[in-house]
């Protein structure tokens, strides 16, 4: 942890509609000018609908990613974290046994994984060999716990594949 780099607002949107609207079109089974193409459609798009689309996007998720990026007063930047720095939210109640056991850390949990790959509650996080498009997460600071907000699925798919530093978008 280091250098960091200041980043707007509309960025971190930006990078949020391409990573989870790109997941609900399936652009991963286009050919890689399609897969441009669409990001380069969200690049085009105005900065209010980016954000209505970020608002749609995470009420259809069920998840706080539009107030934690519109509603609150965090300034973001970017910066790589170590995997062993990061930590998982509440994901769902038949994995939280596993993610209590390794005390909510992204590394912890991927070697649990790793372990209890026959389990059941962990069949959502088995590795499907499928290609990981959008490799940044979505991170809060909060007292220097890092909490992913975005990608946990992706963080624990990329630490099983050995990778041991994260881009992130930061927010403090």
């Amino acid at each position: 942890m280091g250098f960091d780099i200041v980043v707007e607002l509309d960025a971190v949107a930006r990078y949020y509609l391409k990573s989870e609207r790109g997941k609900k079109e399936q652009v991963w089974l286009k050919s890689t000018q399609e897969q441009e193409d669409f990001d380069r459609g969200i690049d085009a798009l105005p900065e209010d609908k980016v954000r209505r689309e970020v608002e749609q996007l995470s009420m259809e998720r069920g998840n706080e990613i539009y107030r934690r990026l519109y509603k609150s007063p965090y300034s973001w930047a970017f910066e790589v974290l170590p995997a062993s720095s990061l930590h998982l939210p509440q994901i769902n109640e038949k994995v939280k046994p596993y993610l209590k056991k390794a005390s909510w850390e992204l590394a912890q949990f991927a070697d649990l994984v790793k372990a209890y790959s026959s389990e059941a509650a962990l069949a959502e996080f088995r590795d499907d060999g499928r290609a990981v498009r959008h490799q940044n997460l979505l991170v809060l600071n909060e007292n220097r716990m890092y909490r992913i907000i975005d990608g946990s699925h992706r963080a624990v798919t990329l630490c099983l594949r050995g990778t041991t530093g994260f881009g992130c978008y930061i927010g403090s």
